[in-house]
């Protein structure tokens, strides 16, 4: 059942159905797609959890609060209450038990007179999502969850092989794709670019993309290169003039999700106006506020007002994280700084980044090694920026939400190509609290380069 956002509550009203003769009990049964609660409660986090995360490695699906279990009777629940729930706290929850991380969203519907909530979890686009630590009885590590007609179990064999046959199928089509592109221009004129690094490899030596024009090429996600003549032409989107006989059909961006948000700031994509728009906009669907709201701002070419304008119109998205956007986007919701720094603590004299790695890990508190990596954007920011996803995440995150503004725009480069760098390689396997400090950081550079 694949659903867009702005479908689902359409969709579950459309679902739910009276039993004949009754004016609040539901005929639906629970489903692979569908499970009831009375209440929402958050210290059934881990059980819903465990749900979701079963959902994830089906289709995807509903859990609706607000139903009695056996008769299916609307109950009903506080809409106020419901939507003041902290989404973050929510993620943390899952992100402290379930890998990868879940992507869901909350809403409440107008039913039968009676207001339901729900949680939505959309299926996993890499399966299978895996428990990572035991709680209780409802949650055992390394678990594979899967949801059956009416039922969250242990996946059974059929069902993981058949997600194990999906994602070889999936690599197995995209190595043949690149492998019958690669046979068709012959293997001494192809060239694989790094869009991340920078770096295009051919048949011989490695050369470099300046970075100043990295940053201005435009890779689009959905279209069609068509030739009408000539050699086999690539055209570059930036400042750059349309080469002639090459042409691009740009599709309009769709399913933005967290990681497009990130990965756009951080390499700093420069996107047209109304693309822009799309991701401010998409910030409003995230769990939490903390994402670099103010450099889609800036790539709209809009003010703030008009920022919390377009906010406010997105009906869909999730009421908590509006209302907080908006108080970033007015300066009464800061990402701040996490930790003290001791100005005592300098690094010593380096000579590569070995060395300062080796210094970081010398330090035995997290108030010395918070100083050194502070004191090492500062003096050192190629040396970080080389053993970024080697240095304990979070030190990192907190020496970066130390420095001040200018420092940041002196240093910009190494700081985002270090956040970067550990968002491809270590996010994914973070814990929930680092995940949550990651973000910050992120909203912090945000803060002090586009605000």
């Amino acid at each position: 059942m694949a659903i867009s956002k702005p479908d689902l509550t359409d969709t579950l009203k459309r679902t739910l159905k009276l039993r004949p003769g009754t004016t609040d009990i539901l005929s639906n049964r629970e489903s692979s797609q569908l499970e009831f609660k009375a209440s929402f409660n958050l210290e059934s986090g881990p059980d819903y959890g465990r749900s979701m995360s079963a959902f994830a490695n089906n289709e995807g699906g509903f859990i609706v609060f607000g139903i009695q279990n056996a008769p299916h009777r609307i109950l009903g629940i506080s809409r106020e209450r419901f939507e003041s729930i902290d989404p973050v706290k929510i993620t943390d929850i899952l992100n402290s038990y379930f890998s990868p991380e879940l992507l869901w969203e909350t809403s409440c519907i107008e039913f039968e007179g009676k207001t339901l909530g729900f949680i939505y979890t959309y299926e996993a686009p890499e399966k299978p999502v895996i428990a990572t630590k035991t709680s209780g009885k409802e949650i055992r590590e390394s678990a594979v969850y899967y949801r059956y007609r009416g039922k969250t179990t242990f996946i059974r064999y059929p069902e993981l092989r058949k997600i194990i046959d999906g994602r070889l199928d999936r690599e197995r089509k995209a190595w043949l794709q690149h492998i019958d592109t690669i046979s068709r221009s012959g293997p001494t004129k192809v060239g694989i670019i790094d869009t991340v690094q920078g770096k295009v490899f051919g048949a011989g030596s490695p050369f470099l993309i300046d970075e100043k024009l990295l940053r201005q090429l435009k890779f689009v996600r959905e279209g069609v290169f068509r030739e009408t003549g000539g050699a086999p032409t690539l055209r570059l989107i930036g400042d750059l003039k349309t080469i002639e006989g090459a042409t691009v059909e740009k599709m309009v961006p769709i399913g933005i999700h967290y990681d497009d948000l990130i990965t756009a700031f951080l390499a700093q994509r420069q996107l047209d106006a109304e693309d822009a728009k799309s991701y401010l906009v998409e910030c409003a669907h995230q769990t939490t506020p903390y994402t670099p709201v103010f450099y889609f701002v800036s790539q709209a070419g809009i003010n703030r007002d008009e920022a919390v304008i377009l906010i406010d119109s997105e009906q869909n998205a999730l009421k908590k994280t509006k209302a907080d956007l908006k108080k970033r986007l007015s300066g009464a919701l800061l990402a701040g700084t996490f930790g003290r720094i001791d100005g005592t603590i300098k690094p010593p004299k380096l000579v590569n980044s070995k060395e300062l790695l080796e210094a970081i890990s010398r330090q035995p508190t997290a108030l010395g090694q918070r100083s050194l990596v502070f004191q090492a954007l500062k003096q050192f920011p190629a040396f970080v920026r080389d053993i970024a996803t080697q240095i304990p995440c979070t030190r990192l995150f907190d020496g970066i939400s130390n420095l001040n503004k200018r420092d940041i725009e002196q240093r910009r480069e190494a700081i985002l190509g270090s956040l970067l760098d550990i968002f491809n390689q270590r996010f994914s396997n973070m814990e929930g609290s680092e995940k949550s400090i990651f973000r910050k950081a992120v909203a912090y550079v945000d803060e002090q380069l586009y605000a």
